[in-house]
Formats: C-alpha cells, sequence, structure tokens
C-alpha cells in the first residue's frame, strides 16, 4: 500500500495543483520498519512471509529493498535476532535450553544448534558451560576476598 504525501503535481495547463500522490517508499524506511517487526516478534516464529505482509509489501520488494539498505536478507536478520535473544537467554538466566529454544522463536533444539554453529561458531550449550565456568569463577573470587 503506497504512503501518500500531498505535493505539488503538475497539471496540464502548467498551474499546479496540490493534491496527494503515492510516493514510492524508500529502501531505508522498508527495512526499519521491517526490523522493527522482527526484532518485536523475535520470540515468535514469524518468517519472511509475515514481515512482507506487515511492511506492506511483496516478498522479492522486501528481500530487495531491505538487503541493498542492511546488507543481509531478511531471514539472517531474523536468525540474528533470535541467535541474540537465545544468547542473552543463556548468559543471563537459568532458563532450560529447551525453554529457551521456544522463547527465541526456534522451532527445534537443532534448528537453534545449527542457527549458532553458522552464526557464532559455537552451540548453545558452549555459551552456557562458559556462563556456568564465569559464575563459578566469581564466587570463587568472592569467597576469596571476603574476610574469616
Amino acid at each position: 500500500m503506497p504512503e501518500w504525501h500531498a505535493c505539488k503535481q503538475e497539471t496540464p495547463d502548467g498551474s499546479g495543483s496540490n493534491r496527494a500522490r503515492p510516493v514510492l517508499r524508500t529502501s531505508r524506511g522498508i527495512a526499519r520498519r521491517a526490523g522493527e517487526f522482527i526484532i518485536n516478534h523475535t520470540h515468535t516464529t514469524i518468517e519472511v512471509g509475515d514481515v512482507a505482509a506487515h511492511v506492506g509489501c511483496s516478498r522479492r520488494t522486501l528481500e530487495t529493498r531491505f538487503k541493498k539498505a542492511t546488507g543481509r536478507t531478511v531471514l539472517e536478520e531474523i536468525q540474528h535476532c533470535r541467535a541474540s535473544r537465545a544468547k542473552s537467554l543463556l548468559l543471563e538466566t537459568d532458563m532450560p535450553i529447551k525453554q529457551i529454544v521456544h522463547r527465541a522463536g526456534f522451532q527445534s533444539r537443532e534448528h537453534m544448534r545449527l542457527v549458532f554453529r553458522k552464526l557464532l561458531g559455537v552451540t548453545p550449550g558452549s555459551i552456557r558451560r562458559s556462563r556456568q565456568t564465569s559464575v563459578q569463577q566469581v564466587s570463587l573470587h568472592n569467597e576469596i576476598l571476603q574476610p574469616k
């Protein structure tokens, strides 16, 4: 659906008139709205078609303009947002990985693992273990600093 703006438009007699006419949406505008939708819906199982429907353009137009504006495909952006959310949950909570899978919008544990390996080069389990190691180190450090 085009956006409408009032602007001066030439008439056949050359006088011009202030009539609303459609203005093509910019790649940046589409990418911004798509990015906001992705961020706000990362916890759900959104797909590229859902983003296109929200933005109000075809999937092809969305893909072309989003890639031009961001350098990533819409699916890559969805995956980055999901991985970022899952990583935060892994590091900041004791929530089971199975629960994080759904909270981050992944379809399965295996899918999350594949996305993590592709984007981060590590598995969700290794991130969780690194958190546990850090927590243990902090606890040990606190024990050493406390007077007896």
